[in-house]
């Protein structure tokens, strides 16, 4: 019953024809004899079809699309600073984070599911991508690990650390290892999702739209890396990730930060389900999500906790503001957002990290 149009570009797999059970008259105006001979005839002809089964396979695209440049700019500071200005990244430097800035692949996930950075996840999610193969690695992923064969080649399948979560690698193929990991899905299904996920030059593929059951696309595995990059900024500034712009107010202990990136494909969806939050504020006009984010326990390198978030998309850009204050407080410090002046703008190179 999916509209394949709701998922991206679809090809519907050549079906079997199946023969539909002629049509008879209703037994009462037919001999009874006869009746029972259709009935007989009837159910073995609905037995061979069976209408239930699907047969059809509908194969799934996911071409990556190119972000747009924004208009607003990246010199972004509140009107009146909540505490002293800090430290600053200024968009430049290296990535010197093991992300997945550079890799292929792609998120799905149930209605509400969320990643939850540094709380756990809840509900059921799967994401694929591809690793370049090396001749001295294998696709051992952890201990406890279950030799599988998946697209007839070799891997292993290994429950994560948070007992909700599997972890599954196998290949090579075409000369990378891929990569599978999935949250609240049973093994035998986290199996069918790897024979169906594929890459065309790059491109995301699912061969089979029905093995993401009730999972919806969420966006690429580079749109989940910006939100996840986002986050790790707005902790420490000191990561000085490329593209990346953030100014820090405030000490550890109370701290306020206005960080910003071109914005990624799929707008606040990715950011959303790494916090989780909902949107349901603006922010300039433009709607913004809110959340609590509790990291005290967090997975992030720091442990930071950057207390509330409120983020929304204007003029081309993913703005995201924190401070250790409630929602309504961090909202009205929000609206305060600006273009920086020359002068302003001045103080946070001379804070920033390059």
């Amino acid at each position: 019953d999916a509209d394949p149009a709701a998922f991206g570009e679809s090809v519907v797999v050549n079906p079997p024809r199946a023969s539909r059970p002629a049509r008879t008259r209703p037994s009462w105006m037919v001999p009874a004899a006869v009746a029972v001979v259709s009935i007989v005839a009837a159910v073995a002809a609905l037995v061979a079809w069976k209408p239930w089964v699907n047969t059809f396979k509908i194969r799934l695209a996911f071409p990556s699309v190119a972000p747009v440049a924004p208009t607003l700019t990246e010199q972004l500071v509140f009107d009146i600073p909540p505490a002293e200005l800090s430290a600053a990244s200024l968009g430049t430097g290296e990535d010197e984070l093991e992300t997945f800035a550079d890799f292929d692949g792609y998120f799905f996930a149930a209605p509400n599911a969320e990643f939850k950075l540094g709380q756990g996840s809840t509900g059921r999610w799967a994401a694929f991508f591809a690793t370049p193969y090396d001749e001295l690695a294998d696709p051992d992923i952890g201990q406890g690990a279950v030799d599988v064969i998946v697209q007839g080649a070799p891997g292993e399948l290994t429950p994560a650390l948070d007992d909700q979560s599997l972890q599954l690698a196998f290949g090579p193929l075409d000369g990378q290892i891929y990569h599978v990991v999935s949250s609240e899905i049973s093994q035998s299904d986290t199996l069918a999702f790897g024979e169906a996920v594929t890459f065309d030059d790059g491109t995301p593929v699912v061969d089979d739209i029905s093995v993401l059951d009730d999972m919806l696309p969420l966006c690429s595995l580079t749109a989940f890396n910006s939100a996840y990059s986002l986050v790790l900024l707005a902790s420490n500034p000191r990561y000085a990730l490329p593209g990346y712009v953030s100014a820090l107010y405030g000490t550890r202990a109370n701290r306020f930060s206005v960080t910003s990136q071109w914005a990624p494909e799929g707008g606040l969806t990715p950011l959303q389900f790494v916090l989780g939050g909902k949107v349901d504020a603006t922010v300039h006009g433009e709607p913004a999500l809110t959340v609590e984010v509790d990291t005290s326990e967090s997975v992030l390198v720091t442990g930071a906790d950057i207390g509330s978030v409120v983020a929304w998309v204007e003029g081309g850009r993913l703005v995201m503001v924190t401070g250790q204050v409630p929602i309504d407080e961090l909202l009205e410090l929000a609206e305060s957002v600006r273009p920086a002046t020359d002068t302003e703008w001045a103080e946070v190179s001379d804070a920033g990290f390059d």
